[in-house]
């Protein structure tokens, strides 16, 4: 696991945010293309190669907007985290930017 969040920073681990350990830190994809391809894509393309591209299309369609919202949720988190760094942050008694 050190050797895909460090050296080839293909999975992020994220720390729940707690006064106390004891919850081990969740993995995610840190790459948005490989996520959309795990998530969508490859489905459609063995759907396409079977020769079935309007079940692929459909699937796209239907799987498109639940991964649009939790796509763009690490691209707030860190927005937020950037904000709180230079000072900026809309909320002056929060500390800590966190998922879960």
């Amino acid at each position: 696991m050190r050797q895909l969040t460090d050296d080839k920073q293909v999975l992020t681990a994220d720390q729940p945010l707690s006064t106390r350990s004891g919850k081990p830190a969740l993995y995610r994809v840190a790459d948005s293309n490989l996520r959309l391809y795990l998530a969508i894509l490859r489905d459609v393309h063995n759907l396409t190669r079977r020769g079935r591209p309007d079940a692929g299309y459909t699937l796209f369609q239907n799987r498109w907007t639940s991964w649009r919202g939790r796509a763009v949720e690490p691209l707030i988190r860190t927005s937020l985290e950037q904000a709180a760094i230079n000072g900026s942050l809309p909320w002056p008694d929060a500390h800590a930017v966190g998922g879960w």
